[in-house]
Order: structure tokens, then C-alpha cells, then sequence
């Protein structure tokens, strides 16, 4: 944390305990009222308070495993020269976010008075704080009514703490690193790098890298097995976007200039089909193939099929893309089903007079 932004924080600080608040437990929430402080820099101000037990935990583990004797200093990281220190994973959690907050009420319900006028300044509830109102609008209104400020320290302390999962690991913390754990196992290179490496040959080590996994198909093997193995993580989701702009362009790299005449065909059976069943049925058959397409459907392998348990049939890649454009568009005509095949569901609407 660099000075003046240490100084900003301590000078809030300052005004808080002012106030009367002496909790400790606003630190963890200084993200809502200041600017430039998260979660890495609230567990960088954590690291440095409890140092010197992370000194001491990280010492007894490296004895037991036998890295170090008793006595000898913690080995230094190669790349930086900083000691190596190691955190329980028991105390390792997500840290609260603003936005992460349910509709908590600002203001308790018994004072209309107060309620009233801090609606007006910054919001009723601290999700709508979080995603509409300035720091320093809030840092101004807490600082005015510090019975706000407690009520928000009693809210936090009443949340469930859990550790960090780091098997589902939903906030992404080791999927990336599986990940290129698995794909530099699935593609081995062999790099080396001189005992006082220059610029040049670092430069050429990165350059081996991204020659291996410069090939789209080697990358988006990455990308799905993100989406495989840690389906609920932010990072699933972004490699989702990406599958899906890929599955894009493929689409447009069978065809110059036009539309896919394959698939207007395809939606035109989907619509035929989908009129003759229940809606209800429709619905989960979409549901499925969407669940299907997060891993990446072979939209130009015809030779590839694909089965569904919601609908009897043999389908290719792309046919089960145009059915869910079909299906989504038939519950919300005007949504954005992000196939990249709106102009063929056109043009399959106009020939059968949908």
C-alpha cells in the first residue's frame, strides 16, 4: 500500500473512531467507503499485522516437511528474493464485497426520521449503496450518522464465516493453474533458462510458450476443461464468452459473405417440431442443450452427434445450436440467444411464416 493512499485510509480512520466506532472489523469494510482498496489490498493489511505468526507458522511447516533445519532462515522466493511464507488454508476465506451484500436495510426500521433522509442521500439498502452511490457519499453519510456505521459492523459480525473452498474454488484462485498444469502436461516443452538470465532469454522462453499454445484448438481445449472441472467459478464463466465467440466465428468461416443454408434448414425443423410439443418440454430441451453447450459444441463436425435426454433423435453440433435459438426465441422473442445465427432464424421465419 503505497503513502498516500495509507494516509487516506488512516485519516478515515481517525474520523471513525471520532465518531465513537472502535471496532476493528470496519478495516474489512473499508472497501465501501474508500476508494482503491479490495480485497488484495484488505489481505495485504491483514498479512502485515499478523507477519510475524505467518513467520512462525511458515518455519514449523518447512521443519516438518524437511525442507529447513530448526534455525535456518525460510527459503526466498528465486523470482523476487522475498521469503516464502505460507498461509493456513483454514484462515483463508472470501472477503465480504460490497456488492456481495443482500438488501440489509441502511437505516432501522423504527427511525422513519433518519431513514428518510439517508434514502435520499445515498440509497435504502447497502446493495443499492454499493452499485449506485459515491464512496465519498457514503464515507460522508456514515461519518454523520455513526449509528449507521454500527449497525453495518453488527450486520458483518452476524455473517457466516466460511473457509475458502479451494475445491470448487469458485473465485478462480487455482482453476488457472490446474488448468496449465494440465495443458504443459498434455503438450510438453521442454524450456530452460541460464543460471542470470538476460532480457533476450527470458523473452525467448515466452516466445516458445505462446508458439506451443498459439494453435486456437490447443487453446480452447484449455478453455473447456476450466469449464469442466470448476464449473462454478468466475473463470468458468469467462472461458464460457470465449468458447462461445469462438463457436462464432467458426460458424462465419463457413461462409464468406451470407448465411448458413444448413441452418436454416435446421431451424426450420426445430420450428415445426417445437410446435408440435409441450411447452414445458421445449423448455427443458433448450435447458439441456445450453448445459451442453458450456462445454463447446462441434458446430462443424457433422460426424460428431450428440443425443438429448428432453428429445428423441440424433443431433449434429450445429443442429442443436439452431434448436436452442429456435426454443429461447419462442419463450422471449427479443432476447440475444448469442449463436450468431440471427440473420438464418430470419430467413428460416419468413419461409415458413412465423
Amino acid at each position: 500500500m503505497g503513502p498516500a493512499l495509507r494516509r487516506r485510509l488512516l485519516a478515515d480512520a481517525k474520523e471513525i473512531i471520532r465518531v465513537g466506532i472502535e471496532q476493528p472489523d470496519i478495516f474489512d469494510l473499508a472497501g465501501l467507503f474508500e476508494e482503491d482498496i479490495g480485497p488484495d489490498r484488505i489481505s495485504d493489511m491483514v498479512a502485515g499485522i499478523i507477519k510475524v505468526d505467518l513467520i512462525g507458522y511458515t518455519k514449523r511447516v518447512f521443519v516438518e516437511l524437511g525442507v529447513i533445519h530448526k534455525g535456518q532462515p525460510i527459503p526466498v522466493n528465486p523470482y523476487n528474493n522475498n521469503p516464502i511464507l505460507l498461509v493456513p488454508r483454514d484462515v483463508l476465506r472470501d472477503l465480504p464485497l460490497a456488492l456481495d451484500w443482500d438488501d440489509f436495510a441502511l437505516v432501522a426500521s423504527h427511525n422513519a426520521a433518519l431513514r428518510e433522509e439517508v434514502n435520499e442521500l445515498i440509497g435504502s439498502t447497502w446493495r443499492k449503496v454499493a452499485n449506485y452511490a459515491s464512496k465519498k457519499d457514503v464515507r460522508d453519510v456514515m461519518l454523520k450518522y455513526p449509528e449507521i456505521l454500527s449497525d453495518l459492523i453488527e450486520q458483518y459480525r452476524h455473517k457466516a464465516r466460511i473457509r475458502y473452498n479451494f475445491d470448487e474454488d469458485r473465485a478462480g484462485q487455482v482453476v488457472w493453474h490446474e488448468a496449465a498444469n494440465a495443458a504443459a502436461a498434455e503438450h510438453p516443452l521442454k524450456l530452460t533458462l541460464p543460471e542470470k538470465p538476460t532480457i533476450g532469454n527470458i523473452a525467448a522462453v515466452v516466445t516458445a510458450i505462446c508458439e506451443r499454445f498459439r494453435h486456437r484448438k490447443e487453446a480452447l481445449k484449455v478453455y473447456k476443461q476450466v469449464v469442466k472441472r470448476f464449473p462454478d467459478s468466475q473463470f468458468a464463466e469467462e472461458a464460457k464468452q470465449v468458447l462461445n465467440r469462438a463457436g462464432q466465428a467458426d460458424l462465419r468461416k463457413v461462409v464468406d459473405d451470407g448465411y448458413r443454408p444448413d441452418a436454416v434448414e435446421y431451424m426450420i425443423g426445430a420450428m415445426k417440431r417445437f410446435s408440435e410439443l409441450p411447452s414445458e418440454q421445449v423448455g427443458h430441451a433448450v435447458m439441456e442443450i445450453a448445459q451442453l453447450g458450456q462445454t463447446g459444441l462441434e458446430i462443424n463436425n457433422p460426424l460428431k452427434r450428440y443425443s438429448l435426454t428432453n428429445l428423441d433423435g440424433d443431433f449434429s453440433g450445429l443442429q442443436l445450436l439452431c434448436y436452442m435459438h429456435v426454443g429461447m426465441a419462442l419463450f422471449d422473442p427479443g432476447v440475444d440467444c448469442g449463436s450468431g445465427l440471427q440473420r438464418e432464424y430470419e430467413i428460416a421465419k419468413g419461409m415458413t411464416g412465423k
